[in-house]
């Protein structure tokens, strides 16, 4: 009967420890890497040339140069509550990643014609789990729009991972929102992140309902790390508010 018991015991433990390792498994992805002797996929040879790197470099100047006085102009035109280059933005959602892990995010854009200031808070939680983890993401925007109906972003800035330990990484993101009705949108929001040498990528696709300031969301939420653990991706819902 004692064996029995001991034998119940260790797997319930073990369950359990299953259960709790999700969050501390995808945060020591990172630790792992960073103790890896590959070799960094910036050492492969270079495919680029001078020429190739100038020109780029002029397209991308003429695009910011034209972007931002686009965006200048639509800007005196937009009315309070429209979703394109807004004022001041709210984004609150929740995430099910799975039956024991739920995300919970924060956003918050402050910004004027082409520039923008923008973060986002999220919290992984997971049932019977001793810490959660948090991922904090802030970037510098520059809006580029010239009417309600399209906007796409470039963004710069930095993210931290919080679990156990604490990381932080540059980060890039590149928001993409089309919204061919008045009430209709879609929205990408992708960023990507490099925690000491490991990549991870945030890919957010979503739906909006929108009825003057409030907007429905719903859609999914990838976030996936470049190291063999699992991801914590998964369907998301929320509420935005513009101004």
């Amino acid at each position: 009967m004692t064996r029995f018991r001991s034998m119940v015991f260790l797997l319930l433990s073990m369950g359990l420890g299953i259960a709790e390792d999700r969050l501390d498994e995808f945060e020591s992805g990172f630790q792992e890497q960073e103790s890896s002797s590959s070799p960094s996929v910036h050492a492969s040879g270079e495919i680029t040339t001078d020429a190739f790197d100038e020109a780029l470099v002029e397209v991308m100047t003429l695009i910011l140069l034209t972007g931002g006085a686009v965006s200048h102009e639509a800007s005196q035109l937009r009315e309070n509550g429209e979703p394109h280059l807004p004022l001041f933005r709210v984004d609150a959602g929740i995430q099910q990643v799975s039956d024991e892990i739920r995300g919970y995010d924060l956003g918050l854009q402050l910004g004027t014609a082409a520039f923008a200031l923008d973060a986002r808070w999220t919290r992984f939680r997971e049932q019977n789990a001793s810490r959660d983890l948090d991922l904090i993401q802030t970037h510098f925007l520059y809006r580029i729009s010239g009417s309600r109906h399209f906007e796409i972003d470039l963004g710069l800035g930095a993210a931290w991972l919080r679990g156990e330990e604490t990381r932080v990484g540059g980060s890039f993101s590149l928001p993409l929102r089309v919204w061919p009705w008045e009430h209709v949108g879609f929205e990408l929001r992708p960023s990507w992140t490099g925690f000491e040498g490991v990549g991870l990528s945030d890919i957010e696709s979503s739906i909006l309902l929108k009825y003057e300031h409030i907007a429905l969301q719903a859609g999914y939420r990838w976030i996936e790390s470049e190291a063999d653990v699992k991801g914590l991706s998964g369907p998301r819902a929320g509420i935005c508010i513009y101004f």
